[in-house]
């Protein structure tokens, strides 16, 4: 049975897409694959743009605004396709929270390119390298990988079933009928739908904190996964597993974070719903730091990343309480689990003495677990983002320096409560 997909007769040939030499430098053996199936076939008539105002995303209807839904799709950057799991909660129809987008496309070459595909499978007939494909959204990427890998290779899965239904109608209309499953990415496919063999390669479009142990199990030793990881408290890294062995027990997978990505994350591992106001807590422990939260907090080749390792949980808001003073303004850190908060006040009379106040308050000194992997990041001669990895095995996830023989070790802060 042949794999290779047939094109419908109903769709307008591809149009040349200015991105296509980003994606021609980011990952050669892709560039066919973006040529035959371009975006506009995949994302649907409703997207969402900025508001100007800074508040929530406004929709943008193919039917009523064809240009404006064009010059959004023909960019080189992220398209919003749902706010709000699908119900816009703002007043007017405007979306608070972007929960699916089809993502910039450079960056889809990219993660395509780390999945290390032998280059004689373009298209090949019948039986080959297997694909499972975490986070169906537009149908987009799945198509690509269709079209390299052929439809009866690649599996998809996808929480939304309105998401599901498009991908399938615009993979089934383009030539791609790749199996779309509705259901959660995280964990394994039913089992009346797919046939229990493991996969050469898993990737996933969602970002998560906690790599998924069922996605090590269903790939094959010496398969790639390959994933945004990201924490609430810092945006993501593109991590590269490999599996190193596979049984229902003691499947592992270890590797490194090798570029900068952002992407959605897992719904499961979205951040809490809790932010605590600090104003509200009087009698919280006040402190002085000599530490810029600028490297702890921002720097995300360096220390931030460090921190999202070490400290875990953290979730972080920053607020200007005058918009027009960017000189002014008050860090927020906070965990939900042990109601935990942190902040630290930056003004210019802070940064000419080089003191700034720190408040804090619940069971966790989150300024004070953050100042210790400060040190221990400062002690390991500030290592960046690229030198480390994550071994994944059925006792759960450990982060490593430089080599999976080297795990972190837990931060222990000194004790600075009252």
């Amino acid at each position: 049975m042949t794999t290779e997909p047939v094109r419908a007769t109903a769709v307008a040939p591809p149009k040349p897409a200015p991105w296509l030499g980003s994606v021609r430098a980011a990952a050669p053996g892709w560039v066919e694959a973006f040529e035959a199936a371009p975006r506009e076939w995949f994302v649907p008539d409703l997207v969402w743009r900025k508001n100007p105002t800074g508040r929530g995303w406004l929709p943008v209807n193919r039917n009523m605004e064809p240009e404006t839904w064009a010059e959004l799709v023909a960019t080189d950057d992220f398209v919003v396709t749902q706010v709000d799991d699908g119900h816009p909660t703002l007043p007017g129809g405007i979306g608070r929270a972007v929960t699916s987008s089809t993502s910039m496309p450079t960056m889809m070459a990219v993660m395509l390119h780390t999945l290390n595909l032998p280059t004689d499978l373009h298209r090949r007939n019948g039986p080959g390298l297997r694909v499972l494909e975490i986070g169906t959204g537009t149908g987009w990427n799945t198509a690509l990988l269709a079209h390299r890998l052929g439809v009866g290779n690649v599996t998809s899965i996808e929480i939304d079933p309105q998401i599901a239904d498009h991908a399938r109608a615009a993979l089934a209309s383009t030539g791609y009928p790749v199996t779309v499953i509705t259901g959660d990415g995280e964990q394994a496919p039913p089992a009346s739908d797919h046939d229990h063999a493991l996969y050469d390669r898993v990737i996933s479009t969602a970002a998560c904190h906690r790599v998924p142990y069922t996605w090590v199990q269903q790939c094959k030793p010496g398969g790639i996964i390959v994933t945004p990881w990201q924490t609430p408290y810092l945006g993501s890294a593109l991590l590269q597993l490999t599996v190193t062995h596979s049984t229902t027990t003691d499947a592992m997978a270890s590797g490194r974070f090798i570029e900068h990505a952002s992407f959605m994350p897992l719904r499961a591992q979205r951040g809490g719903d809790w932010i605590p106001d600090p104003d509200t807590e009087p009698d919280a422990a006040e402190s002085a730091t000599a530490l810029h939260p600028y490297e702890p907090v921002s720097d995300y080749d360096g220390c931030a990343f460090t921190v999202s390792l070490l400290v875990p949980d953290l979730e972080k808001s920053i607020a200007f309480p005058d918009p027009h003073d960017q000189h002014t303004y008050e860090v927020l850190l906070f965990e939900a689990t042990s109601r935990s908060w942190a902040t630290i006040t930056v003004t210019p009379a802070a940064l000419h003495t080089d003191i700034y106040l720190v408040r804090q308050h619940g069971q966790r000194r989150l300024w004070d677990e953050i100042e210790a992997a400060y040190t221990w990041w400062e002690h390991h001669g500030h290592p960046t983002y690229t030198q480390f990895g994550l071994t994944i095995g059925a006792t759960g996830q450990r982060a490593w320096l430089d080599d999976p023989s080297q795990p972190l070790g837990p931060i222990t802060p000194p004790d600075s409560r009252a």
